[in-house]
């Protein structure tokens, strides 16, 4: 936290002279009286600010600090939760993606039986939809990187520069 020393602050000087004469009273009216000029000096020093605002700013740039620090972590732990999870997304899209070619060579296999008759109209449908349910989601999940990769973009400022 940054102190504030009281010797860096701005201090004001108040020249406080008093003039005062006196008359010296001699006893012989003769000679010439000088009066004796009496000069009193006061220097008054003070700070702009005083000890309550001095506190004051401390705790205010504390708070700053503080609350900078507070966005720089969360803003870290945003990203590095957007990281995890694309890496989580990109191996499972890897492995949807073995998936769909593994479906679509069952799909062929099971279309040959469908022809030859050795398997239902009902069975036949099933392989089907698993294997339409296997393409929807390696639609998702490139879906899904799409937007982990513009919300890192986002987070790092670069969504300007990329799709602008």
């Amino acid at each position: 936290m940054l102190m504030f020393k009281k010797n860096l602050l701005p201090t004001f000087f108040v020249l406080l002279a008093i003039i005062s004469s006196c008359r010296t009273n001699n006893e012989s009216s003769e000679s010439a009286t000088l009066p004796s000029l009496n000069v009193d000096v006061y220097i008054i020093s003070s700070n702009k600010f005083d000890n309550e605002a001095i506190k004051n700013a401390e705790f205010a740039n504390g708070n700053a600090m503080l609350t900078t620090e507070n966005v720089k972590l969360d803003l870290k732990a945003q990203i590095l939760t957007l990281y995890q999870n694309f890496l989580s997304a990109q191996n499972r899209l890897i492995l949807a993606q073995e998936n769909e070619v593994t479906m679509q060579s069952v799909y062929r296999v099971t279309a040959e039986q469908f022809k030859e008759g050795q398997i239902s109209g009902y069975d036949f449908r099933l392989m089907q939809n698993a294997l339409l349910q296997t393409s929807i989601q390696v639609t998702e999940l490139n879906y899904l990187l799409q937007v982990i990769r513009l919300n890192l973009d986002r987070l790092s400022g670069e969504v300007m520069n990329k799709y602008i």
